[in-house]
């Protein structure tokens, strides 16, 4: 599985975009899609003779330089497991080096947004990555290989011509001129496999100098390309000539050209002057992919995931029996007297009760029809419980079979309201105290 992103990087101008597709210890499955602009316009990226490495700042400070791949004008940068090692921003640009005009172009900086995983895979230690550096060093020791597999083959060009010049001394100085190219050959090689160590050993230091001599060590690493291609250019060029040589004597043998007395050996000449350094060579064809890494071990079981929604809340359970009435309290002080509330809708009026001894009571107005129920409007949602109140004095106590209403009409006059089966209560009023009792039997 791959995940990829196209984004446009402008050569001048930074962005505040944050590229935001990667996940910790991600490895292999992230790629982004480089388009490189200038003022608006697409920039050309030639695969042939440009080399593009990307330099990255990982969120923890460590360091990355890895290859990237050019196609369709498209760079194209796959993301190791060390690159996505550390959570957090990091940030990133593309160098762009051109080996025909000697040039390096470094695009605008770039962030990238590297998400925690919810595992700390402690196994994997974030640390500086240099494949860049890696895959010139594995180039350069490719090169190497190159001209020593060229030396051999001057080599052996080299001792047919001297087999030859035993035989006919009159071509000492076509040997001596083939020795030397030997010579010469054999000095490049030492010299490139002198240069292949010295790269390693600045490879070594440019681990504890990080970023701050890479520009310099790829510049260093590319000279060193060039004269390795050029020694094994003059070596493969040496050993043409050596095979020449033995061609051109060979066919004076067969023309009896080389017959007659032999002759004093003559003095050994001069040492020739250096021939001139040939042409640098065609670059070679790209090698293989390697065979597929064996299948890793499994990863361990993830997190367990976050709790599901609350179901539903069930139907209410059906009304409980009413308990039965407790004992009959102490009575109370009388509380204050509260605001008289509204006056509701007075109903029809029953007969009025025989009084008790209590003085005559005046003549009650006629009571107002009593209006029809309003239908029952919608539950609304449960409000917040409130705050505990104060106690409230004891309220007025009245035996179940005794029930009856009291209420306050707009000239102030109390009235109590009982069923036409009930007993009329009894009520008693302390002029000296302004209290009003209600009468019952105890």
């Amino acid at each position: 599985m791959n995940i990829s992103k196209s984004v446009q990087l402008d050569l001048k101008k930074n962005t505040d975009k944050i590229i935001d597709i990667f996940k910790q210890w991600d490895k292999n499955s992230r790629t982004i899609e480089f388009e490189i602009i200038q003022d608006g316009e697409k920039v050309s990226i030639n695969p042939e003779n440009c080399r593009v490495v990307i330099a990255m700042k990982k969120p923890d400070g460590s360091q990355i330089l890895n290859d990237c791949t050019i196609s369709n004008n498209r760079i194209h940068v796959a993301f190791t497991e060390q690159m996505l090692a550390s959570d957090g921003i990091g940030y990133g640009e593309l160098r762009i080096y051109d080996t025909v005009s000697e040039t390096l172009c470094i695009t605008s900086t770039f962030k990238l947004r590297i998400n925690k995983s919810v595992i700390d895979d402690c196994l994997i230690q974030s640390t500086y990555e240099y494949n860049a550096l890696t895959n010139i060093i594995l180039r350069n020791e490719k090169s190497v290989q190159k001209a020593e597999e060229a030396t051999a083959a001057a080599f052996s060009s080299a001792e047919n011509a001297n087999r030859v010049n035993a035989a006919i001394t009159s071509t000492e100085q076509i040997r001596v001129e083939a020795e030397n190219q030997r010579n010469h050959a054999e000095d490049n090689r030492k010299d490139a496999e002198s240069g292949r160590i010295t790269e390693e050993n600045k490879r070594v230091t440019a681990e504890a100098n990080r970023t701050e001599v890479f520009n310099n060590k790829i510049t260093e690493v590319n000279g060193k390309i060039i004269q390795t291609e050029t020694a094994a250019e003059r070596a493969k060029t040496a050993a043409q000539g050596a095979q020449n040589i033995t061609s051109q004597v060979q066919q004076k043998l067969e023309n009896g050209d080389f017959i007659g007395a032999t002759g004093p050996q003559g003095p050994k000449g001069d040492m020739g002057a250096t021939g001139a350094t040939g042409a640098q060579g065609a670059k070679g064809d790209k090698g293989d992919n390697g065979s597929q890494g064996p299948k890793g071990d499994k990863g361990d079981t993830g997190a367990t995931g976050a709790a599901g929604a609350a179901g539903a809340a069930g139907a209410p359970g059906q009304k409980g029996d009413a308990g039965p009435q407790g004992p009959k309290g102490d009575k109370g002080d009388t509380g204050a007297t509260g605001a008289a509330g509204a006056v509701g809708p007075q109903g029809s009026k029953g007969d009025t009760g025989a009084r008790g001894p209590k003085g005559h009571t005046g003549a009650t107005g006629a009571a107002g029809a009593t209006g029809a129920a309003g239908a029952q409007g919608i539950q609304g949602e449960k409000g917040d419980k409130g705050e505990k109140g104060d106690k409230g004095d004891s309220g007025i106590t009245v035996p179940i079979g005794g029930f009856f209403t009291l209420y306050v009409d707009g000239s102030g006059a109390l009235y109590a309201c009982s069923s036409d089966d009930s007993t009329v209560p009894d009520f008693e009023f302390d002029n000296s105290t302004g209290n009003l009792y209600f009468i019952t039997e105890v």
